[in-house]
């Protein structure tokens, strides 16, 4: 008795999500810079400012701006940007600060209401 094997079979123009986004936003270059402010703005303005949600915000953005090319411009490796923001991932301080330097921001301390 032979098996056949079975094979899945994806439409030819299917594009995941990451494939979408990438050709969305080089059609749409100006849309990078308002979901990028968006970003930083919706961590800004939580009540508490957690740490994940800042991770989460920045992940987001190097991949609107390209992880290729914020490795380049921090001088970090594309691997280590990757391990650091994966979700078991625990970046340095001096590697968030090379990104929001990168990036064009700022990381800001202010004052704790609830302390």
């Amino acid at each position: 008795m032979k098996i056949k094997k079975r094979v899945k079979s994806t439409p030819k123009n299917s594009k995941s999500y990451e494939d979408f986004r990438k050709e969305y936003f080089s059609e749409n270059p100006e849309d990078i810079e308002l979901l990028k402010e968006s970003l930083i703005e919706e961590f800004n303005d939580s009540e508490d400012m957690k740490l994940e949600e800042l991770l989460k915000a920045l992940k987001e953005v190097m991949k609107l701006e390209g992880i290729s090319k914020v490795a380049k411009k921090t001088k970090l490796s594309r691997e280590n940007l990757h391990r650091s923001f994966a979700e078991d991932g625990n970046p340095t301080i001096k590697t968030v600060s090379k990104i929001v330097d990168c990036l064009g921001y700022r990381v800001k301390l202010v004052h704790s209401s609830s302390k």
